[in-house]
């Protein structure tokens, strides 16, 4: 299915503030009360946190009205107030309240929108505040509960995003208040300070609002719809009073060949679809030919399978399939947000196939379909490290000449690259190294022999075997050469290894190794010869590793072996892990 390129909110209107102050809801809502903790703002799906206060609560509804499929509007209300041990028993200490709009402009931009809001005394601002740039116009407001200073700022996060717009009351200054006093304090709201944070990182979660008892439709307002006209597949879908708002995406009639997709008004923020399509009759194995993001679990719904995927960092998909006598159904849910429980998408669902089955079947299938199912583990990766390395060294030197076989030595900058992979079910590493101390190269006092920190040349091979999901751990065997910084060596070495991949490209993810054991050396020690420590990091393509080397040697050392030392091995560069094969 082609990936549509226009968001949920592209047919959304905001609507003035004042213009919804004056239509009064069909019935009362009741506000949730949030004393703490996670708050998502039911029409929009915002979500943030606010902190806990012996005596300030949360109380949190929200409206909305639609005319039809491209006309609707809604608004948020957060109100944080005053409240008693034992409840809200006064609703009359409100301390400040925020409606909030997110969506596309009806026209124009901000500051048209702005100049069409009513309110008494208005004066227009601009400011920059909470890593955003906003558009305000500033005055007083009877919203029905007196009139109150209030600040009305919007702004878009850029030029494909939706608006926000906020309508900041300040229920404790007085009307007569200053214009920049008013001002200044809307700019150190702690509350619209977290709504627009989470408007800019689109912290957003995905719920069924309209069930909510604290979201109520504005009086006046136009039943919604109950049935919905797909084009593509040219029938009607009985729609369910499942707690959502269908209507067809803004791109429903663009580019889409083989489909049908429609999206959810609320929560707006969240961009929640469902692109939809049949195909032949026969088993949903192997029928959805999903070829990219990465796999994350199985997705189930009565009567459906499937699995989740995660597209990056903000998108996320459930592919479904529900088999029927004739034909095979195919739904792709997408959001900004981790779509949680998939029951609550089941009457939907259901529709589609309901709707979809009174069409002619679709042809028969090809013989042999492209198979959809990952046969690896969603955490199998291979890590590649390229960059610097640097050498410190240290050993005892007893009675030796220190300026000839100096204690400590420091050597670099070296090219160092590593390889680790771990997949259905094996695990193995390459390892290229050469650092040399260059500074010595041109001192003729210091000794250039490899046992006392003049260089680091190293090939390593090892193959064996993983298991795990999350946290990948595995052992492997093989050859490891060295010259330096602390021994001349060529063994069978053992190691073991511990992996955590991340889930995202831009998400920290870090491998630990450890050698201990280095059999049939050539340096006629087994152990500690050296044993290694190895630890690396990668994040958004950069890598980062040390290693800590450590080896036993006779406690009185000479020219040719010095005595116990150990070394600390810096690595800097490109890195990253790749799970995609």
């Amino acid at each position: 299915m082609p990936t549509p390129r226009l968001s949920t909110a592209q047919s959304l209107a905001l609507w003035t503030l004042a213009s919804l102050a004056l239509a009064a809801p069909t019935r009362a809502a009741e506000p949730r009360l949030v004393s703490s903790g996670t708050v998502t703002l039911p029409l929009s799906g915002l979500t943030f946190e606010v902190p806990e206060e012996t005596d300030i609560g949360y109380l949190v509804s929200g409206f909305y009205s639609v005319v039809n499929a491209s006309d609707y509007g809604a608004r948020d209300i957060i109100t944080q107030s005053l409240y008693l041990s034992d409840g809200w028993d006064d609703y009359d200490e409100p301390q400040e309240t925020v409606w909030v709009q997110h969506g596309l402009l009806r026209e124009g931009g901000c500051a048209e929108f702005l100049a069409k809001e009513r309110i008494d005394t208005p004066s227009d601002a601009t400011f920059s505040a909470w890593g955003l740039s906003w558009t305000a116009r500033v005055g007083t407001l009877d919203a029905g509960a007196g009139s109150r200073p209030v600040v009305i700022a919007c702004t878009r996060r850029d030029a494909q995003a939706e608006s926000l717009v906020l309508h900041i009351r300040l229920d404790t200054l007085p009307t007569s208040a200053a214009r920049d006093m008013v001002l200044g304090r809307a700019q150190v709201s702690d509350l619209a300070q977290a709504i627009a944070g989470a408007y800019r990182t689109e912290r957003v979660a995905v719920d069924a609002p309209l069930l909510r008892s604290e979201v109520a439709p504005f009086g006046g307002a136009a039943p919604l719809p109950r049935t919905l006209a797909v084009p593509f597949h040219k029938v009607e879908l009985a729609l369910p009073k499942d707690g959502f708002a269908w209507s067809l995406a803004a791109n429903a009639t663009e580019a889409r060949t083989a489909s049908d997709f429609i999206t959810s008004m609320f929560p707006s923020a969240t961009d929640l679809g469902i692109e939809f399509r049949q195909i032949g009759p026969g088993p949903c194995e192997g029928a959805l030919g999903r070829t990219t993001g990465t796999f994350v679990a199985a997705a189930t719904v009565a009567g459906w399978s499937g699995e989740r995927v995660k597209q990056g960092q903000n998108f996320h998909e459930v592919w479904l399939c529900k088999s029927l006598a004739d034909r095979a159904v195919i739904a792709r849910l997408t959001a900004k947000a981790e779509l949680g429980e998939l029951a609550r998408f089941q009457p939907i669902l259901e529709a589609i196939a309901t709707a979809l089955a009174t069409t002619p079947a679709p042809p028969a299938r090809p013989a042999s379909p492209k198979s959809w199912t990952p046969t690896r583990n969603p955490k199998d990766f291979v890590h590649i490290a390229m960059g610097l390395e640097g050498v410190y060294s240290s050993r005892e030197t007893g009675n030796l000449d220190p300026n000839r076989f100096p204690a400590t030595r420091l050597a670099g900058p070296g090219i160092d690259m590593q390889y680790l992979w771990m997949f259905d079910g094996f695990l193995g590493r390459m390892n290229l190294a050469a650092t040399f101390d260059l500074g010595g190269l041109f001192d003729d006092q210091k000794t250039s022999a490899a046992r006392w920190g003049a260089q680091h040349l190293e090939f390593a091979f090892e193959i064996g075997f993983c298991f795990g999901d999350d946290l990948r751990v595995g052992v492997m065997a093989g050859w490891t050469g060295m010259s330096g910084p602390l021994t001349l060596n060529s063994s069978l070495s053992v190691s073991a290894a511990i992996a955590m991949p991340p889930e995202d490209e831009d998400e920290l993810g870090w491998i630990l190794r450890v050698t201990p054991l280095n059999l049939l050396a050539a340096n006629e020690r087994s152990l500690f010869s050296p044993l290694a420590i190895d630890l690396d990091f990668a994040v958004s393509g950069i890598g980062l590793g040390a290693e800590f080397q450590y080896i036993g040697a006779p406690e009185v050392g000479d020219e040719d072996i010095p005595a116990a030392g150990w070394a600390v091995l810096f690595r800097f560069g490109l890195g990253g892990f790749l799970n995609r094969f």
